[in-house]
């Protein structure tokens, strides 16, 4: 049984489980952002790509940068945020456009 003066430390070992046991979550399932980023930027014999190069790699670099914020702990520096913040806003001007454009190219 715990305590009060346990409680911190409990707290961290619960978030420790849960951070170990979805990363093996995320192994056994491969890494699906990657996944859907790729596919989305792909372009078939029957559709146009979703995502053109350009939207893609944004895209896709804030996919990474998320992934070294999250593990970054206690010496994560904002300043490393300024690329990440200027993709985003790239991919939050760019996206309802892409799809619209793709939606026009498949449904028109």
């Amino acid at each position: 049984m715990s305590d009060g003066r346990w409680s911190d430390v409990d707290t961290d070992i619960d978030a420790a489980v849960d951070h170990f046991s979805r990363a093996v979550q995320i192994y056994r399932q491969s890494d699906m952002h990657a996944d859907l980023i790729q596919r989305a930027g792909r372009k078939t014999a029957n559709r146009p790509a979703i995502l053109r190069t350009t939207l893609r790699h944004a895209t896709d670099r804030t996919r990474k940068f998320r992934h070294v914020a999250v593990r970054a702990y206690d010496s994560f520096d904002p300043d490393d945020a300024e690329p990440a913040v200027r993709t985003a806003e790239k991919v939050a001007q760019g996206l309802a456009a892409a799809i619209a454009d793709y939606r026009q190219a498949i449904d028109p």
